[in-house]
């Protein structure tokens, strides 16, 4: 099959463009980049590092709950016999399994957001503790001095 696009149809109306700027964003100057990382909220080390440690806390948390419900499973699948009320023990089993998964999922997201917030509080102490970064390094143009 051979198909043919028509040119207009691709084309997008300029009033939907975005504008373009004069200057380019490698033209910054380090104060509108200052501007720029004030503007984003971002917590001081010590907040960093207090938030790290309470989302250390949670991620110990559920996988401990994590654990205890794996345990649980197992010893329910060995104590409740299988040729018993079998109603009550699927039950009891199809119950421990979804709380297993979701506490699985639990644990991936705060794995995911510490690591994260651990990886931020790495940068940001790395970058205010190295005086090579600092923007009274910078030549006018954004490139670094040596």
């Amino acid at each position: 099959m051979n198909h043919r696009m028509n040119s207009s149809a691709t084309a997008w109306p300029s009033s939907t463009l975005p504008p373009q700027s004069s200057q380019s964003t490698s033209s910054l100057n380090p104060t509108d980049a200052d501007k720029f990382l004030q503007s984003l909220n971002l917590p001081d080390p010590e907040t960093a590092l207090r938030q790290l440690d309470q989302s250390r806390s949670r991620l110990e948390h559920n996988k401990s709950i994590l654990q205890l419900l794996q345990q649980s499973l197992d010893a329910t699948e060995k104590v409740i016999p299988a040729n018993g009320n079998n109603e009550q023990r699927e039950a009891l089993l199809k119950e421990l399994k979804r709380n297993i998964e979701r506490h699985t999922l639990m644990v991936q997201r705060e794995s995911l957001r510490f690591a994260v917030k651990e990886s931020y509080v790495k940068d940001h102490l790395a970058i205010n503790n190295n005086p090579v970064q600092s923007t009274s390094n910078r030549h006018p143009s954004g490139s670094q001095t040596l």
